[in-house]
């Protein structure tokens, strides 16, 4: 009997060892799993944060890079826009220095103003050079004011202009009044020879307008 009682007793011994190690073993694996749960918590916790926080910090900066391309497309646009403008400038520059010449001309072909007095002197000039002798030069028909109604019509003058030379300085003088820089139309032209036969001088008479624009 003690025997067997021996053996019992180490029999439920062994047996209870074996449960405090299973339940040892359970509670190490429980403690394990919650500490591996909290761990996996604490990660994904400080993932939230940081896509939290990341989200507020960097949609300002990509506000400001869409921000700032966009003001780079228009800074962009503008100096193509203004590249483009001093082109142009740059060629009518060189246009205007091109024509510069010619424009002093186009004054005295049609200048803005009647200018009479220096059409007389020009006049007074051309027959001294054509040994022409001027008796008589006026003008006639002279605009004082602007007048509306006229303002899109031509304007012009006439004038009278008598003198006396040879025939040949008179047909010079003629040529000479035909390519004239300015402006002129001629209504009447008459040469007459004078009542002395004898006499090389010849009368000339030419009366004409005088152009102008304003």
């Amino acid at each position: 009997m003690k025997f067997g009682l021996r053996l019992g007793t180490k029999k439920n011994f062994t047996t209870d060892l074996d449960k405090r190690k299973y339940l040892s073993k359970l509670k190490l694996f429980a403690k394990f799993k919650s500490e591996k749960n909290q761990h996996y918590a604490e990660l994904v916790l400080t993932f939230l944060t940081l896509s939290f926080l990341g989200f507020f910090a960097i949609s300002p900066t990509l506000s400001t890079i869409t921000e700032l391309n966009r003001k780079l497309d228009d800074s962009t646009l503008a100096h193509d826009k203004l590249t483009e403008k001093i082109s142009n400038l740059s060629s009518l520059q060189q246009q205007y220095t091109q024509i510069s010449p010619n424009l002093s001309r186009i004054d005295e072909t049609l200048p803005n103003q009647p200018e009479v007095v220096p059409l007389l002197g020009q006049l007074v000039r051309i027959g001294e050079d054509n040994a022409i002798t001027i008796s008589s030069l006026g003008v006639n028909n002279v605009p004082i004011s602007d007048d509306v109604e006229k303002k899109d019509e031509d304007e012009y003058f006439t004038f009278l202009l008598i003198g006396s030379g040879t025939y040949d300085d008179i047909s010079t003088f003629l040529s000479t009044l035909a390519s004239f820089n300015r402006v002129l139309s001629f209504n009447t032209v008459s040469i007459d020879r004078g009542e002395d036969e004898g006499n090389t001088l010849r009368t000339v008479t030419v009366e004409g307008r005088a152009y102008f624009t304003r």
